[in-house]
């Protein structure tokens, strides 16, 4: 198994058992809770990105393609659910980072995290390239 392999293995791990305890802890997180909880461990909001796109990345790129909210919150609601690289809109972190998994979580936390970053304001970092370079 590759080292990116096993470390996305474990971050899936670590975070399911997060989003379960968190189910306990809280009945209604935030999207930016389960942000924090469910995405940030790969789509990290400060560089560097080791393992998939910076979340200012994926969010501007999402923005261009998909600018009304509900267009917006229901590409990542789909992507998450099904990631496909002929559906990818980020080629180019597909092919720096490799696909996404599958990674199985609930709709609706889905949805509440895609609403938190439709409606947040993530800046591009001095120094960062283009958008092609992400």
């Amino acid at each position: 198994m590759s080292q990116r392999n096993l470390l996305i293995g474990s971050l899936i791990s670590l975070t399911l058992m997060s989003t379960m305890s968190m189910g306990s802890a809280s009945t209604n997180p935030s999207g930016e809770q389960l942000y924090d909880t469910l995405c940030a461990a790969c789509h990290v909001k400060t560089p560097p990105a080791t393992i998939a796109p910076p979340v200012f990345a994926l969010v501007d790129h999402t923005r261009d393609m998909y600018p009304g909210k509900v267009e917006f919150v229901t590409r990542i609601v789909d992507w998450v659910a099904k990631p496909q690289a002929d559906q990818a809109i980020m080629t180019g972190a597909v092919d720096k980072f490799g696909l996404m998994p599958k990674l199985g979580y609930p709709e609706d936390q889905v949805r509440l995290v895609a609403e938190y970053l439709y409606k947040s304001d993530f800046k591009k970092p001095k120094g960062q390239g283009s958008k092609g370079d992400h």
